[in-house]
């Protein structure tokens, strides 16, 4: 096999697919210990501690019960709060803050405790708090009063739950069932080198996983394994610089990139793939650079080498994070380019902003945000391809944008209306062949032309579309958006803010045979009518929906299931009007109906 051959072939065993590593495994009966002492607490402050050594499944067992939901409807507030080395008490407040749903911009620190100190003065008295810490040291937790009795030491994995865990990982491709007898003492000799730590057999099944089910190839990684073994007695740190080892280099570029984060931070996809375009960091593959950039993030997300904290109603990866002996690892690597000499061309910021940070990095290429969950950051991301959605005083797009025939994401695209004759108008937009994604806001009806509302047809690549009519002005645009024609190999269509009682006629399985996935959120709508269920050989092939604050919509849920036999995923929020829909409090709070969990 050719080397570019080989190449092609190794990206595609894990490009082609992403696999869902986050099932708790051995964690279950630490999970069920903590929640059972949690129900103890009946009046005062009520304190666990969870200590351990790095890759045991600490955070992993508390964030089983803190997401739990009879914990959640025991308590009236949850809060999580991570605490770095370098977190200040400030930093900690605004974390609290934000899970009781304040934002708390601008304020010092003594109005944050002012604040915190109200939101739980209103709680009941008697019923009892209770606090979890999860830390590798002792002696911290023993600082913040908590007892022995109250100390939990997780333990380590079963041999038979360590070598499930690798199977499901390395063996995703075929259900976590090892298919290849030869293959099978090499996999039982690496997990043994993991000493039963779940972060460890994570990583190295994830590189197996990437890896050709060859037995001189699984030689080669054991052999390494025990190379790294002795160079560094921690099993955790070993698979995981293996795991660094074994990227190919354009992935080794994009995984340094979280080295820029702060501890604990959670990150957006959005933000990681774009940012890996603009760096050059992305193989060129038939010009698809977003399409190479998200595999390029499943490549790492199926190494086990980032995880998922929150998914989209439509089971996408929004939100991302690292664990912080990988932090470590990175941050190691960084450190060793820079005693070599290399310039940094990165700048990730948090919310202080110290200026002679530019001063030493004169070759500064690209400014990142970098705040953690919780905190308020003053600078935003400039590392999207085409993204307006901080520019909250541009009316429209000035003109000259069909020039960018290479565009592949417009975010946000505010057209210029008919006076506006410097702007640019939505009949540019039939110029952008190898668009994908595309938001469309619009306000006035003026700002789309007689002959521009069949203009999207034009749009052959395009998947994913959002129409927003926030503060859209008169119903004039409702007759306009009648008559648009969205391009039917559309995957997922979202309708924000849409000023008609009566959805558009184009909204039906047979102008959109293609979609999958329907987002509609906020306006007026009130009814669907007959032509949008299509049922028998026209009905929908939807897979999710997402109905959120429509207060008017009233449809029963038999109508629905009816209409749509492939639907596997419901979320409706705010939607008081719906009928008999498999979700408890549709009106107010809302959930999620999944077909699955339903057979099950």
């Amino acid at each position: 096999m050719a080397n570019e051959e080989l190449h092609n072939h190794k990206m595609s065993r894990w490009s082609s697919r992403v696999y869902d590593h986050t099932q708790v495994v051995g964690l279950e009966a630490d999970a069920q210990k903590l929640k059972d002492r949690l129900f103890e607490a009946n009046n005062g402050l009520f304190a666990i501690r969870i200590v351990g050594m790095g890759g045991l499944g600490k955070t992993t067992s508390a964030q089983k019960v803190f997401n739990n939901s009879e914990v959640d409807n025991h308590f009236q507030r949850r809060m999580w709060v991570s605490v770095s080395q370098s977190i200040t008490e400030e930093q900690i407040m605004r974390s609290m803050l934000k899970y009781l749903g304040d934002a708390s911009v601008g304020d010092d620190q003594g109005e944050l405790l002012r604040k915190i100190s109200q939101y739980l003065q209103g709680l009941p008295k008697g019923n009892g708090s209770c606090v979890i810490i999860t830390t590798r040291i002792e002696q911290v937790a023993q600082k913040m009063g908590v007892t022995e009795a109250r100390m939990h030491w997780p333990k380590f994995l079963s041999e038979d739950d360590s070598w499930w865990v690798f199977c499901k990982i390395a063996f995703a491709a075929s259900g976590g069932v090892c298919g290849y007898y030869e293959l099978e003492g090499i996999g039982k000799e690496i997990v043994e080198k993991c000493k039963c730590l779940p972060l460890a057999i994570k990583a190295v099944g994830g590189i197996m996983l990437c890896k050709l089910p060859y037995y001189d190839e699984w030689r080669r990684i054991a052999d390494n394994f025990q190379k790294e073994l002795v160079e560094n007695d921690d099993s955790v740190m070993a698979s995981l610089q293996l795991s660094y080892g074994e990227l190919p280099s354009y992935l080794k570029s994009c995984f340094l990139c979280f080295s820029l984060y702060p501890e604990d931070s959670v990150i957006t996809k959005e933000q990681l793939i774009h940012w890996w375009i603009r760096e050059r960091f992305v193989p060129v593959r038939n010009g698809q650079l977003v399409t190479v950039a998200a595999e390029c993030f499943s490549g790492l997300m199926n190494r086990c080498l980032i995880e998922v904290v929150d998914k989209t109603y439509n089971g996408m990866v929004y939100t991302c994070k690292i664990h912080d002996m990988v932090r470590d690892l990175l941050i190691n690597m960084v450190k060793d380019d820079e005693s070599n000499g290399a310039s940094s061309r990165q700048l990730g910021l948090n919310s202080d902003l110290d200026q002679d940070c530019f001063h030493a990095n004169l070759k500064l290429w690209a400014l990142l945000s970098t705040t953690k969950t919780g905190e308020v950051n003053r600078i935003t991301s400039i590392l999207t391809i085409l993204d307006v959605s901080h520019c909250g005083s541009l009316e429209y797009f000035p003109g000259g944008l069909g020039r960018l025939s290479n565009l592949q994401e417009l975010l946000r695209f505010r057209a210029a209306r008919s006076n506006q004759l410097e702007g640019c108008r939505i009949a540019e937009l039939k110029s952008l062949k190898r668009l994908r994604k595309l938001e469309l806001w619009l306000t006035s009806c003026d700002e789309i032309g007689d002959d521009e509302v069949s203009i999207l047809l034009h749009l052959q690549q395009l998947q994913f579309l959002t129409i927003s009519c926030f503060d859209c002005h008169g119903y004039d645009l409702v007759a306009k958006l009648d008559k648009f024609s969205p391009p039917q190999q559309l995957h997922e269509l979202s309708l924000k803010f849409f000023p008609g009682a009566i959805r558009p006629t184009w909204l039906n399985p047979i102008s959109l045979p293609r979609l999958r996935y329907l987002i509609i959120g906020s306006g007026n709508l009130a009814k669907m009518n007959q032509s949008f269920w299509g049922y028998g050989a026209s009905a929908w092939k939807l897979e999710g929906i997402m109905l959120e604050s429509l207060s008017d919509l009233e449809e029963e849920w038999s109508v629905v299931y009816q209409s749509m036999p492939s639907l596997g995923t419901l979320s409706v929020y705010w939607c008081p009007k719906l009928d008999s829909f498999p979700i408890e409090d549709v009106g107010i709070r809302g959930g999620v109906w999944k077909k699955e969990e339903q057979r099950i």
